[in-house]
């Protein structure tokens, strides 16, 4: 909050009210607040309002760090956001040490899963498929380990720097919507081969409570699949990518183009069902051809032959200016020379006596033809399998693997700066833990927002303008938050009691505002009747 005259009031609200909104929408400070420990007398705020107000932090594109929250809203207008009484030095350090420290006692994914499958049975965002899927995060620090939490050690990092002490984390996403609703953390070092399986377990057996939930088909990347996983998961329903590595797949995939049967083509895709018993398990296989995948793959392939062309050209330069005392010994040469070549043979073309013992040789070098036109063939194509055998259609396997590009958006998502601080550090390896639950809290509040949006939207048959100033139906819930960017209040004390209030609202933010419904109206002080006064259809910032 800034003072420009003791009369005069300005706090900068820009987006927050909508993020604000949307966790009240969700009664995000009440669930957690009846969870969570409250017995710290020495803090006004309530874990509950720590996570909304971690929340926004970590959606005001601040790139703040957590420890710096309390300078976040020196400016803003916390009461209106975060609750009655409540100002910015209450979210300070200790407050948010004490609340990492309950979400740790209370388990991060136990807390995450109950208030997140509440919202999403309640929201009727839940259905029947999962997409779920795992990643790194980097962590900075020493974290010698206290015996609890996670290893944070060094690992396989997917950011490519194994340098770097990380964390695992997983995720499970609903297919409408996007919504995460479980999130375990693991060691640093830790398989997803194991992981996901063990993952699914528990939330087959965390759901048998809701008598109401449907069966679930859970959808993974090719880690979920191998012979072990599968049968720890039998009596579980699920889509998965089989890897190249197992042969009967190597085989289907080399498998010449004129014996196989496949579909008419539908948006650049071409399928073709095969039975499987792998793991002893019955399940359909889905050999699926991409045009566009082919048309990059091929290029790949082409590239890597003329590297291996020239690998050869090279070989057969040296050995040419060799003499040798026999041709079988040339001819162990090139056996050696041969196996690192993928794509090419190098051959005796002819051979010259030189002198006693003294062979000189003429090499020539041939494509290998079979083996280039195996990977040819396997250009384009992946394998999809599931062990539902009726319920989903050959292309509604396809359709589903493909959304498996919603948790790793997911994790792109968090993985920006600007949401999250790039650098994670914190005291104890056991908040780094309870950190896992407030970043799958944000990537919730912000994927329910986007989908509360667009079916608003939908509903209304409205549009938004883009950033380009073009109507669309599906706007980002990032644009419309930078939209709302400059949005100040502004409050008078005119005396005698008399207040006034303005801001720096126009039509085009009303309307957004607007959208988000009851919450935000209060938030940002609008009433229903500002539809008198302006016209909230008129677009442009």
């Amino acid at each position: 909050m800034q003072n420009i005259n003791q009369n005069i009031q300005i706090e900068v609200i820009e987006h927050l009210g909508i993020i604000s909104s949307i966790c009240q929408n969700l009664k995000l400070t009440e669930r957690v607040d009846a969870r969570l420990n409250q017995n710290h007398p020495s803090q006004i705020v309530t874990p509950g309002q720590i996570v909304s107000a971690l929340i926004l932090n970590g959606l005001g594109f601040s790139n703040h760090r957590v420890y710096l929250v309390s300078e976040f809203f020196r400016n803003k207008p916390v009461e209106k956001l975060i609750g009655s009484g409540i100002k910015a030095e209450h979210l300070n350090d200790d407050a948010i040490g004490d609340c990492l420290d309950d979400i740790y006692e209370y388990g991060a994914t136990k807390l995450f899963s109950e208030i997140a499958l509440e919202i999403v049975m309640e929201k009727q965002l839940l259905g029947k498929v999962s997409h779920g899927d795992g990643t790194s995060f980097k962590v900075e620090g020493e974290y010698n380990g206290s015996g609890e939490g996670v290893k944070i050690t060094y690992g396989y990092s997917k950011d490519h720097r194994p340098d770097l002490k990380q964390i695992m984390l997983s995720l499970v996403m609903t297919s409408r919507g996007n919504i995460p609703y479980w999130v375990e953390a693991h060691d640093g070092n830790s398989s997803e081969k194991k992981t996901f399986t063990e993952m699914i377990k528990e939330i087959e057996q965390y759901k048998n409570q809701f008598k109401s939930v449907d069966e679930m088909t859970y959808v993974f990347d090719s880690a979920l699949y191998s012979a072990s996983n599968l049968l720890s998961i039998k009596n579980v329903n699920w889509i998965s990518r089989v890897p190249e590595t197992i042969n009967s797949a190597r085989e289907l995939l080399e498998l010449s183009d004129n014996l196989i049967s496949w579909s008419k083509e539908q948006e650049g895709y071409k399928i073709c069902e095969y039975g499987s018993k792998y793991a002893g398990i019955n399940q359909r296989w889905v050999l699926v051809y991409s045009q566009e995948a082919y048309e990059k793959e091929e290029a790949t392939l082409f590239k890597k032959v003329q590297k291996d062309l020239e690998v050869a050209e090279k070989c057969v330069s040296k050995l040419e200016k060799r003499n040798y005392e026999s041709v079988s010994e040339v001819e162990n040469i090139l056996k050696d020379k041969n196996q690192v070549l993928k794509y090419h043979n190098i051959k005796i073309g002819s051979s010259e006596l030189k002198g006693k013992n003294k062979y000189n040789v003429c090499l020539k070098i041939e494509e290998n033809n079979l083996s280039i036109q195996r990977e040819l063939n396997k250009k384009g194509r992946f394998i999809v399998a599931s062990n539902v055998l009726n319920d989903f259609s050959d292309w509604d396997l396809l359709y589903e693997y493909k959304e498996q590009q919603k948790p790793e958006m997911g994790f792109r998502f968090l993985k920006d700066p600007w949401y999250l601080n790039k650098r994670i550090f914190l005291k104890k390896d056991t908040r780094i833990v309870a950190l896992s639950m407030i970043m799958a809290t944000l990537l919730l509040v912000y994927n329910y927002g986007q989908h509360f949006m667009r079916e608003r939207l939908k509903q209304n048959n409205e549009t938004l303008p883009n950033q380009v100033k073009k109507e669309i139906k599906n706007p980002t819930l990032r644009w419309i938050c930078q939209a709302m960017s400059d949005t100040i209040l502004v409050k008078q004390d005119l005396g005698n009691g008399n207040v006034a209030f303005s801001n720096t609202l126009n039509p085009f933010k009303i309307r957004i505002i607007k959208i988000f419904g009851e919450f935000a109206l209060k938030i940002y002080g609008i009433s229903e009747i500002i539809d008198t006064d302006f016209d909230l259809h008129t677009s442009g910032t």
